[in-house]
């Protein structure tokens, strides 16, 4: 449980793994008796997370960073280097998280 939105309620942070490519990261919301889901971080092969409020602004952001799942051969297309970072930030406004590549 963390709170990645910054509204004072804890989201439920689901580490789940189909062995080949690492741990994908889900981030889901239980308020009122029901379940939302989030968010669903898959863009990154073996990743790195990290939590942090680097703007002091209430909201964690969340630095992803692996290796890109088109270099393992399960895409058809290439996409380029090899690894990628983001900083991925929940924007209130919006209702949803915003990726931004580093």
């Amino acid at each position: 449980l963390l709170d990645i939105t910054g509204d004072m309620v804890p989201e439920i942070l689901i580490f789940g793994s189909w062995g080949r490519m690492g741990a994908r990261l889900r981030i889901v919301q239980y308020e009122n008796g029901v379940i939302e889901d989030k968010e669903f971080v898959r863009d990154f092969t073996y990743p790195v997370y990290t939590f942090y409020d680097v703007d002091n602004d209430g909201v964690l952001e969340i630095s992803v960073s692996g290796e890109d799942p088109c270099n393992f051969g399960t895409f058809e297309y290439s996409c380029g280097s090899r690894y990628k970072d983001a900083i991925i930030k929940y924007d209130k406004t919006r209702d949803s998280f915003v990726y931004n590549r580093i």
